[in-house]
């Protein structure tokens, strides 16, 4: 059995895929076909995109250094708009009253989620268009299969943690529910990007949970 490596890429939703002879590849996990097999289905195999890369080409290497003051600059930029986005969220609850109203408290919930998964499905294929554009032309097109071994629930999860925010959002009525809506947009996100974006074929596959059936040009 070919034993595949598996290592991150400098590109979300793209893993960086080490096979048979040492070749190399770029897979694509928001791919995952079909998408039911993080909902408990169980197909007969599971297929995901990949790309052949030439073994000289880095280009999409994850860099071990990385500047942390870069990041802490990304946070304390982003404090001011998450505290005026809080003020404007705060007074809006209380300046209408919406706690109150429990159809229109709802729909605020349902539009952070639905702006979580524009936010997610942007993102994904900004990232998409960077990776053509990298491959250029000439791409060598590979689709490995996988076989599940068993069934896995873990898609199930955005609904749990949404139900719970849910819950506890609604529990509030003093102005503070706008700080739980930023928190379940934040938790959206990444519940939608592990989902449907980066689905975790890497872990499944160092699970056993997937077992390498072929790869295929197409």
């Amino acid at each position: 059995m070919v034993q595949l490596k598996f290592s991150n890429s400098n590109i979300f939703s793209f893993k960086l895929v080490v096979g048979v002879q040492g070749k190399k590849y770029l897979m694509d996990l928001s791919s995952v076909r079909p998408k039911s097999v993080i909902w408990g289905g169980l197909p007969d195999t599971v297929s995901v995109t990949a790309y052949e890369l030439e073994n000289e080409n880095v280009q999409f290497e994850l860099k071990n250094k990385t500047s942390n003051g870069w990041k802490a600059g990304v946070i304390v930029a982003i404090q001011p708009l998450l505290y005026t986005l809080y003020n404007f969220l705060y007074s809006l609850f209380v300046s209408y009253k919406i706690g109150q109203q429990l159809g229109i408290k709802s729909l605020l919930f349902a539009i952070s989620m639905l702006i979580s998964y524009l936010i997610v499905i942007t993102f994904l294929n900004f990232n998409k268009k960077k990776v053509m554009n990298r491959l250029g032309q000439k791409r060598s097109v590979q689709t490995f299969v996988f076989r599940p071994t068993k069934r896995i629930y873990d898609g199930y999860f955005i609904f749990i943690i949404s139900l719970v925010c849910y819950v506890v959002y609604l529990s509030f009525n003093n102005g503070s529910e706008g700080a739980l809506l930023i928190v379940n947009t934040v938790l959206s996100m990444l519940c939608f990007a592990y989902t449907n974006s980066a689905i975790p074929v890497a872990e499944y596959y160092q699970a056993g949970t997937y077992e390498l059936v072929e790869i295929r040009e197409e």
